[in-house]
Order: structure tokens, then C-alpha cells, then sequence
């Protein structure tokens, strides 16, 4: 799923949510400068321009179209924002400015109320932009006694972000944020019983570094979720795992459709490449608030640029791109969903293209 380019319309779009989630102050007895809506609009285009408080605060100072786009009369000082951010970032609000992006993306026909595949990962972020090139020059150095601590730069501890991801939209259902280097099964009953209490999970795919009997338990037995992991956490060994649900795992594996897994470290690609890798903050509240922003940055970017879903996987698209290669430039013929209107052909490679599908998520 692709994201939008347009920074006016992704801050109409966070304008739009923060006013369907949100009051426009915060207590009667606030200045009035600025609504809640606004502010949260202006972080949204921090976090998708990868930029600081400082030079957003000088962006909206040079575009007034901007400033317009949301009703704004004077750009906010960056003072301003960075307190906004404070506020508006904590679980509470984030909480609410994310299920209306859920809800946005259900009017619009991006997300459904039952998820076919959810898939589940965790990566980390940058503290601070580090020099690549010095960490590798430092990697690089000799262990000696005068020099005990040459690779201490790698093992810092850094954010940990883990999520929810719908493997058809690319929308973020759930997240949770932690300190790494960690396991994957840190707060992970709090970041499955969010996605499980906005939409409804049939399957999800994770990774080893989730691979215990009880998680299969949990997941299939107390969610109702089918839990899709492949046994392969510690040493590898020639053995049947232990658990009756591992065991199914070993000897009947859906290798198909956890072949579908990657969907989450693309949300995670589309994140680091778009708003970067690192999230400019030191103490661990701040680095949370900090991806919470990444997270609801994401999910405007998507419920914006979406122009009917993923087309890859609809048969119109394929369509209309088979009718544009026909010889004759004259007459395009419409699309029909009847067999009359199909040739042979079409129709029998479009039923086996979706016999196949069927087949794929069955297994």
C-alpha cells in the first residue's frame, strides 16, 4: 500500500482526525492560540517530513498555504509544539486519535471489521542520529588495555517498537513500544488484546522469537486467533518439538501463508524510509511518545493516498490493464463480472487464479 506525498493533504487528513477524536482545548481556561486539532496536524508534518520542532515551525512560517489548509491564523512557536506533543502523545489521546484513524479507514472501505491475516513484529529505532560510518570505524577497533571499550556504541540500549499489522492494508492495528535489546514477548498481551479489541483476527503470523507452547495457548484457544509459528526458537535439533500445538507446526507447517509475515517489516520499511530511523529523543517517555507519532503518521498516510484498496490483489485492475493491451484503439469494452461477457480463456485463468488463492489461505 502506498503512502501519501502531498503534506497538505496528509495535515487536513490529521486535522480531520484529531477533530472527530479530540476537544478543541484542553481545559476552558487554555489561550485559545491554537485547538488541539491544529497542533496535533502541525506534528503530523514534523513526523512525516523527518523534521524538528525548530524547522517545522520555520516551514509553516514560510508556506501559508499550510497554515490555511487547517485554519490556522500564525504559525505556532516551536515551544508550543514540543508541549503539545507532551500532551497529545500520551497513551490516553494516542489512544483515541488511533481508533479514529481505524474507524476513517472502515468508512473508507480500507480495513474491514474481521482481518483475514494480521501479521507480528518488532524492530528497533535510533536513540539519536549516530554516525553509521563512526560506529563502524569503532566497531573496528583493537581490544586493548587501553582501549577495553571498543564496541560499547553497538550494544546501547535503544526504542523497541512492536505491532499489529493488516496484512492486506498495511494499517497498524496495535503497537507497543519497549526498551531494547529485549524479547519479542515483552507486553505482548497488552499489543494483541488492542488489535483484538478494534477488529476481529482470524490469523497471525509471527516469528520464532515467538515460539512457545503457551503463546499457541493463548492465541488459538483464549483469542480465538490461529497462531502461525515456526518452531525454530533456541537450538536447532532433530527432534519433534514438545506441546501439542509445536508439534503441529513441525509436521504441517502452512509454508504459503506464512510466507505473508514480511507485510510487517514492510510497515516497518515504510516507516524508517519515510520518517526515519531515529526518533530524536533521550528519555524512554519521550522516545515512546516519539513512535506513537510514527504510528499515527503511517496510518493517515495510507488512509490518504488509498485510491481502492491493494490493487496487486483486485481482478478490475487486471482487467483494465488486460482491455488497454487489446489491438483496438477505438473502443475499450467495459468491465462485466458475468461469464457471458468473459472469454474462455479469462475465465478460466481468473477461476484458477482464485481457486489458487483460496487454497493459499486454507492451508
Amino acid at each position: 500500500m502506498q503512502t501519501s506525498r502531498s503534506p497538505r493533504m496528509v495535515m487536513v487528513a490529521a486535522y480531520a482526525v484529531a477533530k472527530a477524536s479530540l476537544p478543541a482545548y484542553a481545559h476552558r481556561f487554555s489561550p485559545k492560540k491554537f485547538t488541539q486539532h491544529q497542533l496535533f496536524a502541525c506534528l503530523v508534518l514534523k513526523s512525516m517530513l523527518d523534521l524538528d520542532y525548530r524547522s517545522v515551525a520555520a516551514l509553516l512560517q514560510d508556506c501559508g498555504d499550510l497554515c490555511r489548509s487547517i485554519d490556522l491564523d500564525r504559525p505556532p512557536h516551536f515551544t508550543t509544539l514540543q508541549k503539545a506533543a507532551d500532551r497529545l502523545l500520551r497513551q490516553p489521546f494516542a489512544r483515541r486519535l488511533h481508533d479514529e484513524t481505524i474507524h476513517l479507514a472502515e468508512r473508507r472501505r480500507i480495513l474491514k471489521r474481521t482481518i483475514r491475516l494480521a501479521a507480528i513484529d518488532s524492530s528497533g529505532f535510533e536513540a539519536r542520529h549516530t554516525s553509521r560510518y563512526f560506529i563502524r570505524r569503532r566497531e573496528r577497533g583493537e581490544k586493548t588495555r587501553t582501549n577495553p571499550l571498543y564496541q560499547t556504541t553497538t550494544y546501547r540500549r535503544f526504542p523497541k517498537a512492536s505491532i499489529v499489522v493488516d496484512a492486506d492494508s498495511h494499517l497498524i492495528l496495535a503497537w507497543t513500544v519497549t526498551q531494547g535489546p529485549s524479547s519479542d514477548l515483552v507486553r505482548f498481551a497488552d499489543l494483541i488484546h488492542e488489535a483484538c479489541r478494534r477488529r476481529t483476527l482470524r490469523a497471525a503470523v509471527l516469528d520464532a522469537g515467538y515460539d512457545a507452547e503457551w503463546m499457541h495457548r493463548y492465541l488459538r484457544l483464549d483469542l480465538g486467533v490461529r497462531s502461525i509459528i515456526p518452531p525454530k526458537i533456541g537450538r536447532p535439533t532433530t527432534r519433534a518439538p514438545t506441546g501439542h500445538f509445536r508439534a503441529l507446526m513441525h509436521h504441517s507447517f502452512p509454508t504459503a501463508l506464512y510466507g505473508q509475515r514480511w507485510q510487517a517489516e514492510t510497515v516497518f520499511s515504510m516507516i524508517k524510509r519515510r520518517q526515519g530511523d531515529a526518533v530524536n529523543a533521550i528519555h524512554r517517555h519521550a522516545q515512546a511518545r516519539a513512535l506513537t507519532l510514527k504510528v499515527l503518521t503511517h496510518n493517515i498516510m495510507i488512509i490518504k493516498r488509498h485510491r481502492g484498496g491493494f490493487l496487486q490483489s483486485k481482478y478490475e485492475a487486471f482487467m483494465c490493464f488486460a482491455a488497454a493491451l487489446r489491438p483496438s484503439p477505438w473502443k475499450v469494452p467495459e468491465l462485466s463480472s458475468s461469464p457471458a461477457t468473459q472469454g474462455s480463456r479469462g475465465l478460466r485463468s481468473s477461476m484458477g487464479r482464485s481457486t489458487k488463492k483460496r487454497a493459499r489461505y486454507r492451508a
